[in-house]
């Protein structure tokens, strides 16, 4: 997509277009669409708006014209006094785009714009606001750290109780195929081992010694931990974007004060991030006193 044509959606799907999309334009109107979406159908969208005065390109002068009307209008009606030397300390103050570039009233969704959504984030919306105008049909993927070192802190801490849940119990579960092996190397001394190379030469020699069921059932422990933390990393952020979705057309239709619903189902909880991590490092432990 050429750098002066962001900001516009797909005339089909409505999907917001980014550079690395592959569109195509209307040879009659000039209307984008994904080269998926356009072949889908054989012809343009907006077909039935050829040849009258709501057809796309059209349409797209008049706004154009609008636009540098306005912002002709606006730096006429400017005032500026430059004779006065005293300038409030927030004049020069940097502006934060809390929506990383997306248009306000972009649907991220089907009735969802993406001020609502920002509103309902909160923290880090500048990262979140953006990866949900690019995550739609097409793309379910990205990567969110966060979420692949902490997988159940990160859910519980966005509010995703149940995707907390099931990362939080895998993690346990993964531990849990370890402690076996660990004990093994307590009792046979390796741990003791005071370098590296100590450590290597005493699991090389005690090795034989080691049930091999035990190796085995740790090595599906730290498969599971590994499968747990890449997919967390690459669907979290798809994740987050549906329960957002999802939360905000419930309370849409049910909460009779939408902005306090939103702080209290949206935003980001540090004390369930710190409940979350610090319950998958020592439930196993607690777990493996009584079995």
């Amino acid at each position: 997509m050429n750098e002066g044509q962001k900001n516009i959606s797909c005339s089909l799907c409505h999907a917001y277009l980014f550079e690395e999309d592959d569109v195509v334009y209307c040879p009659v109107c000039g209307a984008p669409h994904h080269r998926e979406c356009y072949n889908s159908i054989g012809h343009c969208s907006l077909e039935q708006l050829h040849g009258t005065e709501q057809q796309y390109d059209k349409i797209k002068r008049k706004e154009e014209n609008q636009q540098k009307t306005y912002q002709e209008e606006k730096s006429k009606t400017e005032y500026r006094d430059k004779s006065d030397s005293f300038k409030p300390h927030f004049e020069n103050a940097y502006y934060f785009d809390l929506l990383g570039g997306v248009p306000k009233d972009y649907q991220i969704d089907n009735g969802i714009t993406a001020e609502e959504a920002k509103n309902f984030v909160i923290s880090n919306t500048m990262r979140y606001i953006p990866k949900f105008a690019k995550l739609s049909k097409h793309k379910k993927t990205s990567w969110n750290f966060m979420a692949f070192l902490f997988p159940c802190g990160w859910f519980l801490s966005r509010k995703m109780y149940k995707n907390g849940i099931i990362a939080g119990i895998l993690s346990v579960i993964s531990t849990l195929f370890s402690l076996p092996l660990n004990n093994a190397f307590i009792n046979l001394g390796i741990m003791d081992s005071m370098s590296y190379y100590d450590m290597t030469q005493r699991l090389m020699e005690n090795l034989p010694n080691i049930n091999p069921a035990v190796i085995f059932v740790a090595f599906i422990g730290m498969w599971i931990s590994i499968a747990t933390s890449v997919i967390c990393g690459l669907f979290g952020d798809y994740l987050y974007k549906v329960h957002t979705v999802n939360t905000i057309k419930k309370i849409k239709t049910e909460s009779d004060d939408l902005e306090r619903d939103f702080r209290k189902k949206g935003g980001v909880s540090l004390v369930l991030f710190f409940i979350g991590t610090m319950a998958v490092q020592y439930i196993p432990s607690i777990i493996a006193v009584f079995i």
